[in-house]
């Protein structure tokens, strides 16, 4: 059993898989939400696609603040 633990060549965790829309943008999500409203009205996906969307616009929002204050506090 030590030898199965310590064994370099075996990952410890499985790598997760990416996300299907990985790489896409908050519009492209958005797009592709109205699209499929349009097809499915009331459509659960949709609604999901809507919340990736505005996720990753929050967090690209924090991320550039987090920055800009961070850079000027440190040439203050």
């Amino acid at each position: 059993m030590q030898a199965f633990l310590s064994n370099p060549a075996r990952p410890s965790r499985p790598e997760p898989e990416p996300s299907p829309w990985s790489g896409l943008e908050p519009e492209d999500l958005e797009d592709a939400a109205r699209r499929l409203c349009a097809a499915r009205p009331g459509s659960g996906a949709a609604e999901r696609l809507m919340e990736r969307a505005a996720y990753l616009r929050a967090s690209r929002f924090s991320h550039r603040s987090g920055v800009g204050v961070a850079h000027a506090l440190l040439f203050s």
